[in-house]
C-alpha cells in the first residue's frame, strides 16, 4: 500500500514509505493549546501532499470545512459532507443500524449510545437496563423486517416510541407487547425477547425510569434533524469510500457538544466496518489508505473502542492524526485507555504556548529536557518525537508563506464550489 507523507515541522516531512520500516505505524499525536498553530502547521500541508490517502476530517468551523472541501475537489477527490450542525446540507448520512452484523454489534451499539451520552454514576443500574431495552428493540426490528428490506434507526426509534407509558402491560402498548409475544412464540428464548423482557418484567416505576433514561440518550444522539437526515440522505458506503479517491468531511458545532455524540458513533462504526473490510482484501489491507484526521480529538466524549481499534490500524491500512489541546484532556476523556492511544502513535509533536503541566511533564521526560524549558518555550517551535530517531526541537512549518497555502486561500473566491455543498454561501 502506498501511504502519503506527514508534515510535522520545518524540515520534518515524514515519508509514508517509512511505515513498517522505521516507524511501526502511521499514527500521530499532535498536542498544543488552542491558537498554537496545530491545524495550520500540520493538517493543511499534510492534506496538500495527499494523493494516495482518503481523508476523513473533523471540523468544528463550517466555513473552514467547505473551504477544505473545495480544495480537495481541486485535487480530484470526490468529496462528501456529513454535516451534523446543519443536516440539510449533508450530501450523505450515517445510520448505525446499517453496519450491524451480529448480536455483539447490537450490544456494542446500545452500549455506545447510552454510555457516551449519559454520565456514569455510582449506581449504573438504569443505564444497564436501558442498554438491554435498546438491544431488544434493535433485534426485534431485524426479526420483523419484511423481505429484503433492512431496518434502520428510524424503525428502532419508532418502536421505542411505542413504549410510552399507558395502563396496559407495564406501559407497553398492545401492538408492541403483541409483537414480542409473537416473536417469543416463534423463537422461544431468542435474544430480542430476552432483552426486551428484562425491561418489561421490572416494576412499573423502575421500568418507567429506565425508559426515561433511554429516551434521554436517544434524543441527545438522534435529534429530529439527524433523524430526518438518516431518512432522506444516501448512506455512507465505507467499502466504496476505501476503493476510490474520495474524502469525507464531518462537521459539528463547537457550541452544541451533543452533535459530537452522533459524529463519534459514526467514527466508531466506520472504523469497525473498514477493519472488517480489510480482512477480505488482498494482503489484509484496504485498497487505499484511510486517514482519520481529528481536530480536536477528545473534546466532548470518547469514541467507544478507539483504544483497541487504533492498535489494528496499521495492518489494515488505516491511520489517525489526533490533534489534542492537552494530555490532561486525553486522560480525562479516555482514562486508562489514554496510555494505549499514546503508545500507538509513532509520531508525537508538542506545540508550546499553553500551560498544561501534564503535557510538559511528558515532553520533558521523553526529551530529557528541564521542565521549565518546555513550559516556557516560545511559540513557533515544535518538540518532535518519533520512533527510531532522536527527538528534536524544530521551527513550525511555515505554512503561511507556502505555495499550498496560497492555493488553499484561492478556493475561498470560488463561491460556486461552496454552493454545491449546501445551497448557502458561507
Amino acid at each position: 500500500m502506498k501511504r502519503d507523507s506527514l508534515v510535522v515541522a520545518e524540515g520534518c516531512v515524514l515519508s509514508g514509505d517509512e511505515v513498517g520500516r522505521t516507524r511501526p505505524n502511521a499514527n500521530a499525536l499532535i498536542v498544543g493549546t488552542t491558537g498554537c498553530g496545530k491545524s495550520t502547521s500540520v493538517i493543511l500541508p499534510t492534506v496538500a501532499r495527499m494523493h494516495c490517502s482518503n481523508p476523513i476530517l473533523s471540523y468544528a468551523k463550517e466555513r473552514d470545512a467547505y473551504l477544505m472541501a473545495e480544495y480537495l475537489k481541486r485535487k480530484n477527490y470526490m468529496v462528501h459532507i456529513l454535516n451534523a450542525a446543519h443536516p440539510k446540507k449533508s450530501t450523505l448520512s450515517y445510520d448505525p443500524i446499517a453496519s450491524i452484523e451480529s448480536y455483539a454489534d447490537i450490544e456494542a451499539l446500545s452500549a455506545a449510545i447510552v454510555d457516551m451520552s449519559i454520565r456514569k454514576s455510582v449506581d449504573d443500574y438504569w443505564q444497564v437496563k436501558a442498554k438491554q431495552l435498546l438491544s431488544g428493540l434493535i433485534a426485534g426490528c431485524f426479526m420483523t423486517s419484511k423481505g429484503s428490506r433492512m431496518p434502520g434507526m428510524a424503525d428502532v426509534l419508532a418502536l421505542f416510541d411505542k413504549t410510552i407509558p399507558c395502563e396496559n402491560a407495564y406501559g407497553v402498548e398492545p401492538e408492541l407487547y403483541g409483537m414480542f409475544q409473537r416473536l417469543e412464540k416463534a423463537s422461544p428464548g431468542c435474544f430480542a425477547v430476552r432483552e426486551f423482557n428484562s425491561w418489561r418484567s421490572l416494576p412499573e416505576r423502575t421500568a418507567s425510569c429506565v425508559r426515561d433514561t433511554l429516551a434521554g440518550a436517544l434524543s441527545t444522539v438522534f435529534p429530529e434533524s439527524i433523524r430526518r437526515m438518516m431518512r432522506e440522505k444516501p448512506q455512507f458506503d465505507p467499502v466504496r469510500f476505501a476503493s476510490r479517491k474520495e474524502a469525507l468531511l464531518v462537521i459539528t458545532s463547537a457550541a452544541d457538544t451533543a452533535q459530537q455524540y452522533y459524529a463519534n458513533l459514526f467514527y466508531r462504526s466506520t472504523e469497525q466496518q473498514l477493519l472488517r473490510y480489510a480482512t477480505s482484501c488482498p494482503g489484509g489491507e484496504l485498497p487505499r489508505e484511510v486517514r482519520y484526521i481529528f481536530d480536536d480529538f477528545a473534546c466532548t466524549a470518547p469514541i467507544q473502542g478507539f483504544a483497541s481499534d487504533i492498535s489494528l490500524f496499521r495492518s489494515a491500512g488505516l491511520s489517525a492524526i489526533l490533534l489534542l489541546q492537552s494530555e490532561q484532556q486525553l486522560e480525562a476523556m479516555y482514562k486508562e485507555e489514554a496510555a494505549v492511544i499514546r503508545q500507538n502513535c509513532a509520531v508525537y509533536a508538542y506545540f508550546p504556548g499553553g500551560f498544561d503541566n501534564r503535557s510538559c511533564e511528558i515532553v520533558s521526560k521523553r526529551m530529557d529536557l528541564p521542565y521549565d524549558e518546555v513550559l516556557y518555550a516560545p511559540m513557533g517551535k515544535v518538540f518532535v518525537m518519533r520512533s527510531g530517531c532522536r527527538p528534536a526541537c524544530l521551527p513550525r512549518y511555515d505554512t503561511l508563506n507556502s505555495r499550498e497555502y496560497q492555493e488553499y486561500l484561492s478556493c475561498s473566491n470560488d463561491r460556486t464550489g461552496r454552493r454545491r455543498f449546501g445551497g448557502d454561501e458561507l
